[in-house]
């Protein structure tokens, strides 16, 4: 689900029974099928540590939306508090672990890297994948963030993509982003980039902050909007959330 592949598929006319699957951090959603001609999109979830896709949806199976499905046979998961060093309960946010036959299901090692494998990997073979999920009462795992981009608000965790959910449900926003930006007393606070759709209200950045604060917690809101034309882009069209945080204090700076 990445620009560039949405742009591809979409420029050839796709047309049912015709079957995509994607790794959108869980995104299975009927509007975007819809917009692609009836194509039906399951989620699946993997890194390249993962050799393939670690979880999977069934074509004909029901899965909630915005799951990204559930272990592929051969996997192990986990969900940890990792500040406490426990198991998560359903419904904690967590880091997620992973484990499989090393060299099959898993990676073997960082080639020459001593330091990057013993971080990477616990005494008893669980990979720390560095994604933080939610595993519901019915088995599901649900995506939440990448631990890098997770934000740190005067001691509260924040998901940022948790809050560009929400800026995303305001008309007029074509693309958002969430990251921190340096806050001299919260040690961070979240600020959002937007790219405006077409004939977006003048007013768009006080109604992602109006939305933001009926829905979640002031903490989670974020203290700033900046219009922008487009964001940084890094490997594969990803947006470059290291490049917007580096503006983001360049403008508390200036």
């Amino acid at each position: 689900m990445m620009p560039f592949v949405m742009k591809a598929a979409m420029s050839v006319n796709p047309q049912p029974p015709n079957k995509l699957k994607v790794g959108a951090f869980g995104l299975i959603s009927p509007q975007i099928e819809q917009l692609m001609g009836g194509v039906r999109i399951t989620s699946n979830w993997g890194m390249t540590e993962t050799v393939i896709h670690a979880t999977r949806n069934q074509f004909d199976q029901f899965y909630p939306q915005g799951t990204m499905g559930r272990p592929t046979p051969g996997y192990e998961f986990l969900v940890v508090n990792t500040e406490e060093n426990r198991i998560c309960a359903p419904g904690e946010n967590g880091e997620l672990y992973v484990r499989g036959t090393r060299g099959i299901q898993l990676f073997l090692e960082y080639f020459d890297n001593d330091e990057a494998n013993e971080k990477a990997f616990t005494a008893d073979g669980w990979f720390r994948t560095g994604d933080r999920v939610i595993l519901s009462e019915e088995g599901f795992f649900f995506f939440k963030d990448r631990d890098k981009d997770a934000l740190k608000v005067g001691g509260e965790n924040v998901s940022a993509k948790e809050v560009e959910d929400v800026c995303r449900m305001v008309p007029g926003v074509a693309d958002v982003a969430i990251v921190g930006q340096n806050h001299e007393f919260l040690s961070m606070v979240a600020v959002a980039f937007v790219v405006a759709a077409p004939n977006a209200p003048d007013d768009l950045g006080d109604q992602i902050i109006a939305m933001c604060k009926s829905r979640l917690a002031d903490f989670k809101c974020p203290k700033a909007v900046y219009l922008v034309d487009d964001f940084p882009r890094a490997t594969l069209d990803k947006v470059a959330k290291n490049k917007l945080r580096e503006m983001a204090d360049s403008y508390v700076a200036g």
